[in-house]
């Protein structure tokens, strides 16, 4: 949780954490191995539950797998998960 952080500073957190984890090479029977990590961020809607704030960063956490791993992504606000209808 970064309560003090907007969505640019929690993705530049998120992306510093996750390059110093790339930057840990590791020496593993002979062979050089690079970690890796997966974040999925969400930003807190004012009326949102602590449950569903944790199931968007889960979803944005998937989403950073299924896109290509070790990466960042963020999750879609509520509002924005749902186009509004057109006009008649």
């Amino acid at each position: 949780l970064l309560p003090e952080l907007d969505e640019q500073g929690a993705l530049i957190a998120a992306e510093r954490l996750r390059a110093k984890v790339a930057a840990n090479v590791v020496e593993f029977e002979g062979k050089r191995l690079s970690p890796t990590i997966s974040l999925g961020l969400a930003l807190h809607a004012a009326d949102e539950t602590g449950d569903r704030l944790i199931a968007r960063a889960d979803e944005a956490l998937y989403a950073a797998k299924r896109n290509g791993r070790n990466r960042v992504e963020l999750a879609v606000t509520e509002s924005a998960a749902v186009p509004a209808a057109p006009a008649t």
